[in-house]
C-alpha cells in the first residue's frame, strides 16, 4: 500500500512540475504540438513514383535572412533548360511552432509535375523567434530568388505564393503587405521590429491558401462551442 502511495505522489509531483512549466514557459506546449506533428503525414499520391521520376531537386540553398531555418528547396521538371516554367513560393504548415518544407515536399513534386517551378521554403519556427519573423523571411526567400542568375528555368514574370495551414496565414499576411499600404502601416505599428515592406514589385498572378486560419477571434469561439456568428444575448 505504502509502495501504492508514493507512486502516486511521484506522479503528482510529476505533474505538478510539469504545469508549472507550462505556466512559466511555452516550451512543453511547443514540445508537445512538435511530437504530435512528427507523428503525422500527408498522404502520398499514387502516382507519386512515376511522377517523381519527372522531376529533378535541388535541397537545401541557402537564402541571406537574419533569422534561422533560411533554407530553401527548388523542385522543378527535369529537360528545365529548354524553356521556363511559373514559379510557386510554398510555406509549410506547422503551427507556426513545428513543421518542416520536406512534409510537403511530395505535394511539391505532384505540383511541379503540372509545369511549375515549386520554391519550397523553411522559415523560423516559434518561440525562438517572434512573429513576423516568418512573413519577412518569404520575402527575403523571394528577392533572393528573384535576384539570383541561376536557375535560368524560372520564370520570373509569372509568380504565384502558397501555403498550408500556419503557412497560408503567413502567406495571406505577406500578399496583403504586397498589395495594401493601409495593412503594412497598421502591422509595422505592432511589430517590434518594424520592417515589413513591400518586396514583390511585379503582378502576382495568384495566391493558393489551403486550410489556412485566418479569423482567429472566429476559431475562439469554436474552441469555446460557439458559432462564429454567435453573439451574446441578455
Amino acid at each position: 500500500m505504502r509502495k501504492l502511495f508514493k507512486i502516486f505522489l511521484i506522479i503528482i509531483l510529476i505533474l505538478g512540475v510539469f504545469s508549472l512549466f507550462t505556466l512559466l514557459s511555452p516550451y512543453p506546449t511547443v514540445w508537445l504540438t512538435r511530437y504530435i506533428f512528427s507523428k503525422s503525414s500527408y498522404t502520398s499520391h499514387k502516382d507519386l513514383d512515376v511522377v517523381r521520376e519527372n522531376i529533378e531537386i535541388i535541397q537545401d540553398v541557402n537564402y541571406p535572412s537574419n533569422y534561422s531555418n533560411n533554407t530553401l528547396d527548388i523542385i522543378y521538371p527535369k529537360n528545365a533548360s529548354d524553356e521556363t516554367f511559373p514559379v510557386i513560393f510554398w510555406i509549410h504548415g506547422g503551427a507556426f511552432i513545428s513543421g518542416d518544407k520536406s512534409d510537403v515536399t511530395n505535394y511539391m513534386i505532384m505540383l511541379a509535375n503540372e509545369g511549375f517551378v515549386i520554391v519550397n521554403i523553411n522559415y523560423t519556427l516559434a518561440p525562438k523567434f517572434k512573429y513576423p519573423a516568418p512573413i519577412v523571411q518569404l520575402g527575403e526567400a523571394y528577392s533572393f530568388i528573384e535576384n539570383s542568375t541561376d536557375y535560368p528555368f524560372i520564370n520570373k514574370d509569372q509568380i504565384y505564393f502558397g501555403g498550408d495551414s500556419a503557412g497560408a496565414h503567413i502567406v495571406a499576411q505577406f500578399i496583403l503587405i504586397q498589395t495594401n499600404d493601409e495593412y503594412v502601416n497598421t502591422i509595422n505599428k505592432i511589430s517590434e521590429t518594424r520592417n515589413i515592406n513591400k518586396v514583390v514589385n511585379k503582378e502576382i498572378r495568384g495566391v493558393i491558401l489551403f486550410c489556412g486560419p485566418y479569423d482567429f477571434e472566429a476559431l475562439s469561439n469554436l474552441v469555446k462551442g460557439q458559432t462564429a456568428n454567435s453573439t451574446n444575448k441578455k
